[in-house]
């Protein structure tokens, strides 16, 4: 739902680019609780999605973040591309069997809203990533939604959850991520815990195929994903993600003219950690980075010098697109820069603010005294001026 907006909010030019997060922090057993009682969790604490032995999903924990702009303002930027997105959707159940099932009705109905307003087939689709959280009504449900708008042709569906549970609220944006590096490989990762079909699914009769193996990409299809999700209350979301290399590039690489050319020129690189060895191992590790990634040595420079807090063991070094040039030795800070605050506006003034910098610093008295010229010129300049040192420290003793 936060990629929708946020594609919403692109498309109607509120915002240029966008931060799209989401966070599932298990805090405290309330909702643990809640969820069991109701049948939802596992007993088991196992994601079985698809099988027929599927009893409730387990519980998990995620941080996870996209971010998303105009693929033509990319281009533009010479941004890094992973994915395209070629549409999202979303819709409500409306009526359903239940407050927590979904409705396949309204999935169908989703699915197809997708596809239709990208003027996309579904047919030449080669992997769907469902919601799937391994409960033996809704699966059902959701599998059969797709195989509906899918069925006529077959394809290969998956859920991440089995793999790391069910993130919740985060869920969906963990499954945008699988897919994504599913394009990325061209292979349309297996599904584990799956070993007997779920009955209620129709995998023979809308050729629905769980792959318990990876599977290279099917020659007959475009590389692209459709990612489903659905949440407790009735909310749909559907999300179609194309291959960067459908539209002529290579993951991870600039769309920009001659951004892939090696940057040569020195860079400097700047490094800190709490502990010698850390600092040690990290400049290992970024030497390994820059060997395998060496048109990245300008951003990593710039990351490292003004994005990261400089710790007391430090040292810097050269990058020159191949590797780490000229190590220093690490220097040993006695002491780390504190951050201070300063905090102005009303209330900050008090009685005699002042009287010490101008008898102890003429020079203060003297920025004083001109400032106090220049509000004389004002067309309605103040009632007071200031007549000599005496009589500013009578100003700043009665509160100025």
């Amino acid at each position: 739902m936060a990629l929708h907006s946020a594609c919403q909010a692109l498309q109607q030019g509120d915002c240029s680019s966008a931060v799209v997060a989401a966070a599932n922090l298990i805090l405290s057993p309330t909702n643990t609780t809640g969820l069991a009682e109701v049948g939802a969790l596992s007993p088991d604490a196992s994601c079985k999605t698809f099988d027929a032995s599927a009893n409730g999903y387990a519980r998990a924990e995620a941080v996870n973040s996209l971010y998303i702009k105009k693929l033509s303002d990319a281009v533009v930027d010479g941004d890094t591309i992973r994915a395209v997105i070629g549409s999202t959707s979303s819709n409500s159940d409306g009526r359903s069997s239940s407050f927590s099932n979904p409705n396949g009705d309204a999935h169908e109905a989703l699915i197809r809203h997708a596809y239709r307003s990208a003027g996309l087939d579904p047919s030449d689709t080669g992997f769907v990533e469902l919601h799937g959280t391994g409960t033996f009504v809704g699966d059902p449900i959701e599998a059969g939604a797709v195989a509906k708008v899918f069925g006529q042709h077959g394809v290969h569906i998956g859920s991440v959850k089995p793999n790391v549970g069910h993130s919740e609220g985060a869920s969906g944006i963990t499954s945008i991520i699988k897919a994504i590096l599913a394009l990325e490989h061209k292979m349309i990762p297996p599904n584990i815990k799956f070993h007997r079909p779920n009955p209620k699914i129709p995998f023979e009769e809308a050729k629905l195929t769980v792959p318990t193996t990876a599977v290279r990409w099917p020659a007959n299809r475009r590389e692209r994903i459709s990612v489903n999700s659905f949440g407790l209350g009735g909310t749909n979301a559907h999300v179609i993600l194309e291959s960067t290399s459908s539209f002529g590039v290579r993951s991870g690489q600039s769309l920009r003219p001659g951004s892939d050319v090696r940057q040569t020129s020195p860079s400097l690189l700047v490094f800190s950690a709490h502990h010698p060895e850390s600092l040690q191992q990290m400049m290992q590790n970024y030497d390994t980075y820059l060997r395998a990634e060496p048109r990245n040595v300008a951003d990593l420079s710039f990351t490292l010098g003004t994005r990261r807090e400089h710790l007391q063991h430090r040292a810097f070094c050269v990058g020159d697109g191949k590797g780490i040039l000229s190590a220093s030795q690490p220097i040993n800070s006695s002491s780390t820069p504190q951050i201070v605050f300063v905090f102005t506006g009303q209330g900050a003034q008090y009685a005699g603010m002042g009287m010490t910098l101008c008898e102890n610093f003429p020079s203060f008295d003297e920025d004083l005294r001109k400032f106090d010229e220049e509000l004389a010129r004002l067309p309605q300049p103040p009632t007071w001026s200031i007549r000599g040192t005496c009589e500013s420290r009578h100003r700043f003793s009665r509160g100025y």
